[in-house]
């Protein structure tokens, strides 16, 4: 039997999630993947791997790799956290 699934790592927290198994199988394998700098490494080689000049993958699009950028540097440079802020209305002066 062939078991099919996808292994999914979010851009900011790093934090691996697997679809596709059953539940237990499935915190099973996160709990075993979430140690130490695992999501970050994983995500950084995808990343990586996925941005060289003639790489035709369909993981990072140009649009998750602007907000990567956008996200990183403004967390390097603020602190802030850009999937934790509030949108607030702006009114220029």
């Amino acid at each position: 039997m062939t078991i099919d699934c996808t292994f999914t790592v979010d851009p900011y927290s790093y934090e691996i999630t697997v679809d596709g198994v059953d539940e237990e199988t499935k915190v099973l394998m996160q709990n075993a993947l979430n140690v130490s700098n695992n999501g970050k490494n994983l995500y950084k080689h995808i990343y990586y791997c996925s941005t060289q000049d003639g790489c035709e993958s369909s993981q990072v699009t140009e649009e998750s790799k602007m907000k990567y950028e956008a996200y990183h540097q403004v967390y390097s440079y603020t602190g802030y956290e850009l999937d934790k802020l509030e949108p607030v209305d702006y009114i220029p002066v």
